[in-house]
Formats: C-alpha cells, sequence, structure tokens
C-alpha cells in the first residue's frame, strides 16, 4: 500500500489544523507497499526562505511502490545540487529496490525465496545489513518481529502472491513448521540459507527505513547537514529545515481512514533522528465473519492484528530501526510493547488509537520527542487508552 501514515503538508495546511506555521510537515505508511514503480527522480527545485543566507532545495520521485521526497538546506551560496544529486540519489534507491523488492522476479530476494533448502546464497552488503537487524530484532523481541513471514502474507491476501482463497484456521497449525526466521541462518562466507523451501523472506518492514538511512548518508557525503529524507511516510531528519528551525512532522490520524477532517493526529519537533509509523487502520479486509484483519501478521499466532484502529509512531537514532520498532510494537500492543521498549531499546514511542466513540487517544513514552496534538479537545495519555489505568 502507498497510504501514509504521515504525509508531507504545506504550511498553510498545518497552520490551519493546529494554529502554527512549520515549514513542513511528513508522515508514515503501512509495511507491505503495492508493486513498484520504477525509481523515478523528478527535477529539483530551490525553495525561497525567510531567513536572510539561507537557501533551500527539494525534489522527490518514485521508489518501493510508493514517492520519496527530499529536502535540503544550506547557506545562499552554496552551489545548486539538483542537477546532480538527484540522480545520485535515484541510483542509490534503484539499487535497494533492486536488492529488497518481493515484487521484481529478479531481485536479490525474489531469487532466494525462489531458492531450494540448504543451498547457500550470495547477498549484497545492503541485504545483509538488512538481514543482520532483521534477526537480531527476531531475537531480542522473542520472535515477534520476523522477516520471513513471506508465504504467510501471501495466504493471508497481503502479499504479492495473494491466495485465492482465504487461509482457515484448520490450516494455520501446519504451517508452523514452514515459516519463520528460525528456519534461516548464515553458511560460511556469509551466504544465507534456509532449511525449508516454504520459507519465503518479505522486508516491506524495513526497507524503506534502510533506504532513508541510505540516502541521509549519501547526502551527508557530498557535505549537506540540514536535511529530511522521507520514502512512503517513514523519514529521518538531520539539522534544521529552509526556515532555520526544527523540523515540523505530522502523524497522520488512525481515524482519517473512515472520518472526514481527521488526517493529523500530532506533530512533532525534530531535529535529529528518525520516526517510522505502523499501524492497521489503512491495509486490512474484512472477512467473512466480520473480522478486520490488518496486514499485520502476528508470529505467534499466525494470524493478522485485529486490534481496533491505532498506530504507533517510533523514534529512534536511524529509520532502519524506527522501522522494525514500528512492525514489532504493532504487533505487541501499548501495554506490552511500551514495556519490552524500555527494557530493550534507546528508542521511544507515540501511540494514537481511535475510541470507541472516534475520539482519539494519545500515549507517549518519557523520551518521545517534543509534540503537541493537533485536536484541542483530546487529552494526552487521559486514561482509558487502550487498558490504560489511573
Amino acid at each position: 500500500m502507498s497510504h501514509r501514515f504521515l504525509i508531507l503538508l504545506l504550511s498553510a495546511d498545518l497552520a490551519q489544523a493546529t494554529g502554527s506555521n512549520p515549514e513542513a510537515v511528513t508522515a508514515g505508511s503501512p509495511e507491505y507497499p503495492e508493486p513498484p514503480a520504477m525509481v523515478r527522480g523528478t527535477t529539483g527545485n530551490r525553495e525561497t526562505s525567510g531567513h536572510k543566507g539561507w537557501a533551500g532545495f527539494s525534489w522527490g520521485g518514485e521508489t518501493m511502490g510508493t514517492t520519496y521526497r527530499i529536502r535540503i538546506a544550506g547557506p545562499e551560496t552554496a552551489r545548486d545540487p539538483v542537477d546532480e544529486l538527484p540522480h545520485e540519489v535515484s541510483r542509490r534507491l534503484e539499487a535497494i529496490n533492486d536488492q529488497m523488492s518481493h515484487y521484481l522476479p529478479g531481485s536479490e530476494l525474489s531469487r532466494f525465496n525462489r531458492l531450494g533448502p540448504g543451498i547457500p546464497f550470495p547477498v549484497s552488503r545492503d541485504f545483509a545489513s538488512v538481514m543482520d537487524y532483521s534477526l537480531g530484532l527476531h531475537r531480542r523481541s522473542g520472535g515477534v518481529f520476523d522477516p520471513a513471514l513471506g508465504s504467510l502474507i501471501d495466504a493471508w491476501g497481503f502479499g504479492p502472491a495473494r491466495a485465492q482463497e482465504p487461509i482457515e484456521a484448520p490450516q494455520l497449525p501446519a504451517r508452523r513448521e514452514k515459516v519463520g526466521a528460525d528456519l534461516l541462518g548464515w553458511s560460511e562466507h556469509r551466504y544465507l540459507r534456509k532449511q525449508v523451501d516454504s520459507v519465503n523472506l518479505n522486508l516491506s518492514a524495513v526497507a524503506k527505513g534502510y533506504a532513508v538511512d541510505a540516502v541521509v548518508d549519501l547526502l551527508s557525503q557530498r557535505g549537506w547537514e540540514n536535511i529530511l529524507v522521507e520514502i512512503g511516510g517513514e523519514l529521518a531528519v538531520r539539522g534544521q529545515n529552509p526556515s532555520v528551525r526544527a523540523w515540523q512532522v505530522g502523524v497522520r490520524s488512525p481515524a482519517g481512514s473512515f472520518m472526514e477532517g481527521a488526517d493529523l493526529a500530532a506533530v512533532v519537533t525534530l531535529d535529529h533522528g528518525a520516526l517510522a509509523t505502523s499501524g492497521n487502520s489503512e491495509n486490512f479486509h474484512v472477512n467473512d465473519q466480520g473480522e478486520r484483519l490488518s496486514h499485520l501478521i502476528d508470529p505467534r499466532s499466525l494470524r493478522p492484528v485485529t486490534r481496533p484502529s491505532f498506530s504507533v509512531t517510533v523514534w529512534s537514532t536511524n529509520c532502519l530501526d524506527a522501522d522494525g520498532l514500528a512492525t514489532t510494537l504493532s504487533v505487541m500492543g501499548p501495554e506490552t510493547g511500551n514495556a519490552w521498549l524500555k527494557a530493550n531499546s534507546t528508542a521511544e514511542a507515540l501511540w494514537v488509537q481511535v475510541r470507541p466513540d472516534r475520539s482519539l487517544g494519545f500515549l507517549a513514552t518519557e523520551g518521545f520527542p517534543e509534540w503537541r496534538k493537533v485536536k484541542p479537545d483530546v487529552t494526552a495519555g487521559r486514561p482509558g487508552f487502550l487498558g490504560e489505568r489511573k
């Protein structure tokens, strides 16, 4: 899906919603995108700035079945970067997409998925980095994060090979021994291999986050210190925006899919780090029993998460980590997830849930970056959020 939990808005849009006037707002997206278009970059633009001697540059394009947006800022005397940088960024994104897409039949990931058991498979440096992180998070989370649920995601109707018939509960036990990262491992020479033929990778929960970090690194190597990179709503920032202020990032309301005028739930102020959002309000379907089945698969039950509409936005020092943790916490839920996060990570989280009366409940961990509600009639963290007690 290319829907976003975090959306790039104009200053006037956010000013109307919040009474403030930040320069830019961005937001996040579900984990399993639609088939990707070719990676395309648009022509860059020089932005005007209210700060004397300061200029901004921006451009965007398409990648990984969604869009990306880049903004950089610096002294007005800086050489205009938009002639060469968009092409460099586009090539970097295309390389990552060619490695980790589960829609492209020739991608590194798709070739591994077609491979038989026990056969060592050489992987690229990017692919190995993402797999190292994913397998590490799998271990730390007790298996709640799992990058090897590709065939199960397909069976529930959320992957590239969507099942023609819905999966039935009695079929689940037989699948338990056929999926999961415990059936993956590294051979000598750092080759990846699987123990069972049916083990398929799906890296959609981390690939966009990794790509964001890769582009930030590229721009930093070119000497830029004030950066915002957003891919499908997952984003990272450094420094200040073109108005020489902290970046303003909008978190989309999980009520936005069924409530008119409920686009933004909160605005986060950032001068460093990354944000990624996961939730169940966009990518889901309803089965014959009336259950709302989200694209988030719980590896413990092998079933989709069925919690009421919510989102969780994770801040971390890098976007790969924020992306992976957002999925992990979405599966765990707020009470278990926040306790696990405090014990196992330096990341922070902001939860938003749609209550039965369609108001929004908020719950933020203690160290989450400065944020504010968009709707003035909602009390942050009030009792009643997802079982929270006084």
